[in-house]
């Protein structure tokens, strides 16, 4: 499964909010996209 959803400028810092449908792992990756150029993290959550 795929969710996109789009992070807002909270002060100094950006936030997102997601929510996790279902217990069991899940693997996040961030995109951040900034003056032409492209970063990205990934986690791992388990979700209980």
């Amino acid at each position: 499964m795929n969710y996109k959803t789009e992070a807002r400028l909270k002060s100094d810092k950006y936030e997102a909010k997601m929510n996790i449908i279902m217990a069991g792992p899940w693997y996040i990756k961030i995109i951040i996209k900034h003056q032409g150029k492209i970063s990205t993290a990934k986690f791992n959550v388990d979700a209980q």
